[in-house]
C-alpha cells in the first residue's frame, strides 16, 4: 500500500475569454471537491481537497 503526503503546489492555467465573457466570470477563492473510492467499496468525500484563487 502506499501512503498519500500533503504537499503544496503552485500551478498557473490560462482561460481564453471574450471581454464580455471575462466580465460576467466569478472570481475570488474557488475550491475542488473529491470523492475517492477504495477496491473495497468504501469511499470518502472531501468538499474543499484544494483551493485555487481566480484572478484577472
Amino acid at each position: 500500500m502506499e501512503s498519500a503526503t500533503a504537499e503544496m503546489s503552485h500551478c498557473t492555467y490560462t482561460l481564453w475569454a471574450t471581454k464580455e465573457e471575462a466580465a460576467e466570470m466569478a472570481w475570488g477563492t474557488g475550491y475542488v471537491s473529491a470523492l475517492v473510492t477504495a477496491k473495497d467499496g468504501d469511499a470518502t468525500f472531501v468538499s474543499r481537497a484544494a483551493a485555487f484563487d481566480v484572478t484577472r
